[in-house]
């Protein structure tokens, strides 16, 4: 498994793991724009790579994605120094 090094790998992750969630959930983007208070841009933007979500974002997706926010926000090499 990759080693997160740097901003632009976790940005890429997480945008994979956002748009896995939100269709694991069945949700479209503009359903779960409406759920979670934000626009379609936000959700798609976050699911591309272009912005990168807050911590109270994941969490407030993660919810509306029916997962646990841990999930979301680490994964076991994420921690620097950890090769795998």
């Amino acid at each position: 498994m990759k080693l997160i090094k740097n901003d632009a790998d976790y940005i890429w992750w997480i945008s994979g793991q956002l748009a896995s969630a939100r269709i694991r959930a069945g949700l479209s983007q503009k359903k779960a724009a409406e759920l979670s208070f934000v626009s379609v841009n936000t959700i798609s933007n976050y699911e591309r790579g272009r912005n990168c979500p807050t911590a109270v974002a994941i969490m407030r997706l993660a919810s509306v994605y029916g997962i646990d926010d841990v999930n979301v926000l680490m994964r076991p090499d994420f921690l620097k120094g950890e090769e795998k």
